[in-house]
């Protein structure tokens, strides 16, 4: 059986919280979502690596990034404010930057995959796949003028819409 993960937001909590988020996942730690030793303990074949645009660090949206408040009967989610575009832009192309550094430092054991020819070579010869989605599309131009770009850095999927409007 071949298990693959539909979605986690390690990239961009790696960028958020660690010192060194390259050899965090590489090497492991005891939070967080997916690294590597915990996806080869679990089985994982590969995932797809959301990269969502977090409030800026000036904002003060940025201690309740998901803009939830948790009640008695479940949760109250506040709407979240425009993201400057060219933030959005800066932010996504420094996430693929650090995958990047994560596939070029893990001695062939991940790959960033864009193709189905390479997930299923990756998954025949054990090298964890990752394939990279932008969650909520701020970072696209409005005409698409830029989504070649992305597509050229790797990214395969995007959800238009996350907790914005």
């Amino acid at each position: 059986m071949i298990v693959f993960d539909g979605h986690n937001d390690t990239l961009t909590h790696l960028r958020r919280k660690e010192n060194d988020p390259v050899q965090t996942f590489i090497q492991g730690t005891d939070k967080g979502h997916v690294d590597l030793p915990r996806a080869r303990a679990g089985e994982l074949a590969g995932a797809f690596f959301a990269i969502f645009t977090p409030p800026p660090p000036d904002s003060p949206e940025r201690d309740s990034m998901y803009g939830l408040e948790f009640t008695d009967d479940g949760y109250i989610m506040s709407e979240r404010s425009r993201i400057d575009p060219d933030y959005a832009r800066q932010f996504t192309d420094a996430i693929i930057a650090q995958a990047r550094q994560i596939e070029a430092s893990a001695n062939g054991q991940v790959e960033i995959v864009s193709d189905y020819a390479r997930l299923q070579t990756c998954i025949e010869n054990g090298v964890f796949a990752m394939l990279l989605h932008i969650e909520g599309a701020e970072a696209i131009h409005p005409d698409l003028s830029n989504l070649p770009d992305y597509v050229a850095q790797g990214v395969r999927s995007i959800g238009p819409v996350w907790s914005r409007r």
